[in-house]
């Protein structure tokens, strides 16, 4: 081999390993402990029945690094209720947490990781069953555990049909239908007290981006909204969609890739969540060509709530799941904004 040769070799094994480095330094510590094989070990609350709650703990060990998943899993229709990942806890910290739980009644003992992912699926396909809305970062804290398996087939035998919390906490949870009609349901048990702790942090029933998801001052602008929404019949609306079918397939397929990446199942409805948003942006920028930002976002948003009232209640539910799956996909991708938004 010519020296010449040999030089560019090495060259590019030296940009090899440059592009690895760069690669995994911009891999999360979390993501780096997820993937790398390693001690795992497991600890549970029990009583899940008269406890009401699930409290999870799953540390790991590998590739130098250390961190631990935590996740609370709630026996009602909120399932799968909080979750999170952190990395730099050492055992003597892991120590610590389970005696402090101990300390406070909630008792904690080894379990397998299969019965930990057992749990955790079950918790997700409960809140997805009954519309509502998962922790933001769940899946990267089960990515520790090794995901949790196909959660659609979960069993739920262990879990029940019932709510017991602050209203609140129900509002801001809630994707599948509104407040009002929930709390109406006959085959749902609901204990509210306003004693019990939550969030406090205003929801809607439908997120925008960042860049457009602001409070619209002017009512003008929610008039114009409610009567261009009104004009539209349930017959008229589907051929409205299916006029936006070719522009909203590969953003839907975008979407359904990056969820499944996630370690989540992509929403069948996400084809008609991206029609309905390119429907409504289009509406939206033809009704009100000045409008501010704040005048657009509300309109657009209304017009998204009162698209979705108009579904087959059957499909609410994955309707709106597919709406968050959208939201996340958006701020995940700043990019996508602004192609979805520059080419309607």
């Amino acid at each position: 081999m010519s020296r010449p040769d040999k030089r560019q070799r090495h060259k590019a094994k030296r940009e090899a390993k440059r592009r690895e480095m760069r690669r995994r330094e911009g891999i999360s510590p979390v993501a780096r402990l997820a993937d790398a094989p390693g001690e795992i070990d497991c600890w549970m609350s029990g009583d899940f029945a008269a406890m009401g709650q699930a409290q999870i703990y799953v540390y790991k060990r590998a590739a130098g690094l250390s961190g631990i998943a935590c996740f609370l899993i709630d026996r009602g229709v909120v399932g799968l209720k909080d979750a999170w990942a952190r990395t730099g806890v050492e055992r003597d910290e892991l120590a610590e947490m389970i005696q402090g739980s101990n300390d406070r009644g909630i008792a904690m003992s080894r379990v397998t990781l299969d019965a930990a992912r057992q749990m955790i699926a079950g918790g997700v396909r409960w809140a997805y069953e009954h519309g509502m809305r998962l922790p933001k970062d769940w899946a990267k804290a089960a990515a520790i555990l090794g995901g949790v398996g196909d959660w659609a087939k979960a069993d739920v035998s262990v879990f029940a049909k019932e709510f017991a919390g602050h209203p609140e906490d129900l509002r801001q949870r809630l994707l599948s239908e509104p407040f009002d009609s929930f709390v109406r349901r006959k085959d749902i048990h609901i204990l509210f007290s306003n004693d019990a702790p939550h969030h406090g942090v205003a929801t809607r029933d439908f997120d925008l981006p960042d860049d457009l998801d602001q409070d619209a001052e002017d009512e003008d602008g929610v008039e114009e909204d409610e009567s261009l929404a009104a004009d539209i019949t349930a017959e008229e609306l589907q051929p409205l969609l299916d006029q936006f079918t070719a522009q909203a397939k590969p953003l839907a397929e975008q979407t359904a890739n990056w969820v499944a990446a996630r370690g989540q199942a992509p929403s069948p409805e996400l084809l008609d969540a991206w029609r309905s948003l390119i429907l409504t942006v289009t509406m939206s920028k033809t009704a009100m060509p000045e409008a501010s930002a704040k005048e657009y976002a509300d309109v657009t948003l209304k017009l998204l709530n009162d698209f979705a009232s108009r579904i087959d209640p059957s499909r609410i539910a994955a309707y709106r799941l597919a709406a968050d799956q959208v939201t996340e996909h958006f701020r995940a991708d700043p990019q996508l904004v602004h192609r979805t938004l520059t080419n309607i």
